[in-house]
């Protein structure tokens, strides 16, 4: 908590900061934990960072999702549905932005970098769904001329923000700071290849080249628009899906419920090897 408001937030501790990061730490120093879990070796290092214990004692299990949510959807027809309501052809490529918080997620370098490539004549449509600054961003997508290829539409429910993953074609998010980012995962589970920044946690399932694009100089916009500039050519885009869903594939609910099924294991044995 203490990382999160000054190194994140940038603010002062409040008195409610300082009263939770005193429990947090008393919690690690003295809760008798036999095991630390994160959701990802970022987050694993700036807890070592801040608490003095043995690295060992800290496990990384990411994140799960739940695959049926995708695949019992028919994509082509959720794909043309998607596109009609918001229209969008079917054929620009449909680049998806999901988040609660556009400053932190990155969506003024997401918004300059395709500038970029509206200065290069190329088509695409951003999605930007959730919930944010809209009037803020809708200034910036007028004044990089950009305005015409931007969809906000504001918070969405899970099963229609499932429908655009499915309408997509690769997800973007170059966060300030993200300890796993489930939508990375959610994306993958639809077959989106993903642009992510350095800073998400979820580097860890991203295979640059592979699967997506990890982005560690999020102020780098023309490297960044070269990297969308890939994603939008189909025949570049295809073989990072199809990794992009085995690595989904890979990270299901099922299995992590079996690593802390093993992790609650080796701790139990542990405790009656001491009995």
């Amino acid at each position: 908590h203490r990382y999160w408001v000054r190194h994140i937030r940038r603010k002062q501790m409040s008195l409610y900061d300082m009263a939770t990061a005193w429990v947090e730490k008393k919690l690690v120093y003295e809760g008798n934990c036999k095991k630390f879990i994160a959701v990802s070796s970022l987050t694993k290092d700036i807890f070592l960072q801040e608490y003095s214990i043995a690295p060992e004692l800290v496990e990384i299990i990411h994140p799960g999702v739940e695959l049926n949510d995708f695949v019992k959807q028919d994509k082509t027809s959720v794909r043309h549905s998607i596109r009609r309501e918001l229209g969008i052809n079917s054929v620009d490529p449909v680049i998806l932005f999901a988040s609660m918080n556009f400053e932190i997620k990155g969506l003024d370098n997401i918004m300059l970098s395709l500038a970029r490539l509206k200065a290069q004549n190329r088509r695409f449509k951003l999605i930007v769904a959730g919930k944010g600054n809209i009037k803020k961003y809708t200034r910036l997508a007028q004044e990089t001329k950009i305005i015409e290829d931007v969809i906000f539409t504001g918070p969405v429910r899970k099963e229609k923000l499932i429908k655009m993953y499915l309408a997509g074609d690769f997800y973007i998010m170059l966060s300030k700071f993200d300890t796993f980012g489930m939508v990375v995962l959610e994306a993958m589970a639809a077959g989106l290849p993903v642009i992510i920044s350095g800073n998400v946690g979820a580097k860890d399932l991203v295979q640059e080249g592979t699967n997506g694009f990890i982005i560690n100089d999020t102020t780098d916009n023309d490297y960044i628009a070269a990297k969308i500039a890939l994603l939008c050519d189909e025949n570049m885009r295809r073989p990072l899906a199809e990794k992009a869903y085995e690595t989904a594939m890979q990270n299901t609910w099922d299995q992590v419920a079996a690593r802390y099924k093993e992790i609650y294991r080796q701790v139990l044995a542990g405790e009656n090897q001491k009995k």
